[in-house]
């Protein structure tokens, strides 16, 4: 009895897991996702195509590009004025959000995506995306 209990227990408390507790994923479904590109990177090219194929996996209507100076386009993420910021080096100083497992850039350094902290969810779709970019054919 007390095995079921626990056991029931366990299972009601992952329902939703991962959940996105500002509703990030289901927000841009069909909406706007809002990207940061950092001024000084040299890959926003491939950065904007990367971000583009992932709106067009979530089913995204619009992108509304964002692009500055790192520590404002982090700040804008923290404020929820951002859905994610494209991309940053594997190695960030920067701790204020959630970053997605890495991918080679064109430069073939490691690259990261940065969104908001706390919208799980929204990290899995994108890890899972990026994932399905970098499998050999």
């Amino acid at each position: 009895m007390l095995f079921s209990l626990l056991v029931f227990a366990l299972t009601a408390c992952g329902r939703g897991l991962p959940n996105d507790p500002r509703g990030t994923l289901e927000r841009v479904h069909g909406g706007e996702l809002r990207v940061g590109l950092i001024l000084d990177e040299a890959e926003v090219r491939a950065d904007r195509e990367r971000v583009e194929g992932f709106a067009q996996y979530l089913g995204v209507a619009q992108i509304r590009y964002d692009t500055g100076e790192v520590h404002h386009l982090v700040n804008k993420l923290e404020r929820g004025e951002l859905d994610m910021i494209a991309s940053f080096p594997r190695k960030t100083p920067f701790k204020e959000a959630g970053f997605t497992r890495p991918f080679s850039g064109p430069d073939g350094d490691e690259r990261v995506w940065g969104v908001r902290a706390g919208e799980n969810a929204f990290l899995l779709a994108a890890d899972r995306y990026l994932y399905q970019q970098e499998k050999p054919s």
